[in-house]
């Protein structure tokens, strides 16, 4: 028979000594199951090991892929004592086991999912680094203990902040997928007053990405506080917002387009009567796709010689929103000029009838006794849009 120290293994790299009831010389053949990490001491994988005294040792590496008990075999090659070790009769195996309990994320493949908070500020999840080993990899801080994460980005720089954790010192390697080689790996010193934080940079908006957060390999046992977060702007890119009058079918036609809707819920149109009205909500409509979609409505009602407002409400999934520009249209029915707001600072905008925007005319500008003064060509004014001109007295 043989015994073991330790008696049981322990979490990550270890020396054993086994030894005999009975001593002897010899060489044996030292054999062990695939997914069980031995080597002989110095490096030699090929089980051949001499004995002496009736003792041998060989180094094990304990981690979330080994058995919690596996089986040893010993073949007697040779022997100066075949009372104790017989080479024809004396080969056998024992089973040994380790008490190591692995975190759920001491590996790629079991990442866990960071939840990601908008703001320049964000809470910690706590995770626990007992038993935790050092991945085979790249060399993003070899040697050194890890636990792995992943996280689908929403803008193209977020921030990951490191509340407390094991040692002065961590390791933050970001990486594609299991497997692949890291995009980034930076140092990073957590020992001073916390958060540290590390920048990811360079993101793709919607992807999913894994990061391995690595500490020193003597520090394990302290629970891991992090967070993810990413600036306060809403993940959603909004293009080419427009309202347009179609006066044969008396409505308005809203269209716009987004390029991404990351974690993106709904958009919600609102609109106002008149520049002195109050904004309500006319629709909601659903986001279509985190790529970016097209979309439209119409806004049957309309009254004759009425400015219409229109904006968008977009709101993300969390329930953060914003508001994207207002689009302003005038339901003129005939060649009738139309100038808000009535009172002013000295800023207007001129809303042109549609049979006009074609024509040469000027703007005389008059005081209320009809003494003019000031006179504006078209092409002097600023033009915001087909039907829209804005000028300044």
């Amino acid at each position: 028979s043989v015994t073991f120290n330790p008696p049981v293994a322990t979490c990550g790299s270890q020396t054993v000594t086994a030894t005999f009831n009975c001593s002897f010389n010899g060489l044996i053949f030292f054999s062990w199951p695939s997914g069980v990490d031995i080597s002989e001491v110095g490096g030699s994988t090929d089980g051949f090991i001499s004995v002496v005294n009736g003792s041998f040792q060989f180094i094990l590496v304990v981690d979330d892929m080994t058995p919690n008990s596996f089986n040893l075999t010993f073949d007697i090659i040779s022997s100066d004592n075949f009372g104790c070790a017989n080479p024809s009769t004396d080969d056998f195996s024992t089973t040994y086991t380790h008490n190591c309990v692995f975190p759920d994320n001491n590996n790629c493949t079991g990442a866990i999912t960071l939840g990601v908070t908008v703001g320049s500020t964000c809470t910690p999840s706590v995770f626990s680094t007992t038993g935790a080993t050092n991945s085979a990899g790249d060399a993003c801080g070899t040697g050194y203990n890890d636990l792995w994460y992943d996280f689908t980005a929403i803008n193209t720089t977020m921030y990951l902040s490191i509340y407390s954790g094991p040692g002065a010192f961590t390791y933050v390697g970001l990486y594609p997928s299991c497997g692949g080689t890291y995009i980034s790996c930076t140092g990073v010193y957590t020992g001073g007053p916390p958060p540290a934080t590390y920048t990811l940079n360079s993101l793709s908006v919607g992807t999913q990405y894994k990061l391995r957060v690595k500490f020193l390999a003597s520090s394990t046992g302290t629970d891991q506080s992090i967070c993810l977060r990413a600036a306060a702007n809403l993940p959603v890119e909004l293009g080419n917002f427009s309202a347009k009058l179609l006066p044969n079918e008396r409505k308005i036609k809203l269209q716009w387009m987004t390029y991404s809707e990351v974690n993106f819920d709904k958009f919600v149109i609102q609109k106002k009567i008149g520049e002195n009205g109050k904004w309500y909500e006319i629709k909601e409509i659903s986001g279509k796709s985190a790529t970016g979609s097209d979309y439209e409505y119409e806004d049957n009602d309309i009254r004759v010689s009425d400015l219409y407002f229109y904006r968008l409400k977009l709101v993300d999934l969390d329930g953060s929103e914003e508001f994207s520009d207002e689009k302003v249209v005038s339901n003129v029915s005939s060649s009738r000029f139309k100038i808000y707001p009535t009172y002013s600072d000295g800023n207007f905008t001129l809303l042109v009838p549609e049979d006009q925007i074609q024509q040469n005319w000027k703007v005389i500008i008059t005081r209320i006794d009809g003494v003019s003064l000031r006179s504006l060509y078209e092409n002097e004014l600023n033009h915001i849009g087909a039907s829209r001109l804005e000028m300044t007295i």
